[in-house]
């Protein structure tokens, strides 16, 4: 279930897992990835089996409906559109209609860039740390769509040097995930 190389899980499992809360991520791992039975898992959370198989189904479903409910290509695009137009702008009411209420929002600096530490969680809070970005970089950024990994995204440059790549996940409640990607090493093949 979990592959990858030496037994760290791909990104998108860890992006999944993240939607989930503490006890059914761990009923899911502990189910999926070590096929405890769900007498155990109870025993092991302090709960009973019934409850063990609850939160396990309801953790499928949850990871389920992440999988299967994207927006179409052209929706797509025209998200990020309007939302690069409301972030360059300054427009965080505009911003926050265009954002899930659930959404997150992943910052990738390699090490090499400084980004933010960790997830940052919440419409309100990614629409706000978002327009801090804008601040901070400016808004003389040149924004170009381009395909990455099979979808419309955003390259950021100023004065024809990238300075990231932003992608965006989407469903019919809006903008779930924003991807920034700072880390130099991940945006060499976009240098003109």
């Amino acid at each position: 279930m979990f592959g990858g190389d030496a037994g760290t899980p791909p990104r998108a499992v860890l992006l999944l897992l993240e939607r989930l809360t503490p006890t059914e991520r761990a009923v899911y791992v502990l189910r999926e990835a070590f096929d405890y039975p769900f007498r155990r898992i109870g025993e092991v959370l302090g709960t009973s089996e019934v409850n063990a198989r609850q939160l396990g189904r309801r953790a499928r479903t949850h990871l389920a409906q992440e999988r299967h409910d994207p927006v179409a290509r052209a929706d797509h695009v025209r998200l990020l559109r309007a939302f690069l137009a409301a972030a360059r702008s300054g427009d965080l009411p505009q911003l926050e209609r265009l954002l899930a209420e659930t959404a997150v929002s992943y910052a990738d600096g390699g090490g090499a860039v400084r980004a933010a530490p960790a997830p940052v969680v919440g419409r309100d809070n990614v629409a706000h740390y978002l327009l801090g970005l804008i601040r901070k970089f400016g808004r003389d950024l040149a924004l170009e769509i381009v395909e990455s990994n099979g979808e419309a995204a955003s390259l950021v440059s100023r004065a024809g040097t990238t300075l990231g790549l932003v992608t965006i996940d989407a469903t019919p409640a809006g903008i779930e995930r924003v991807l920034i990607i700072l880390n130099p090493g991940k945006l060499t093949r976009f240098q003109r």
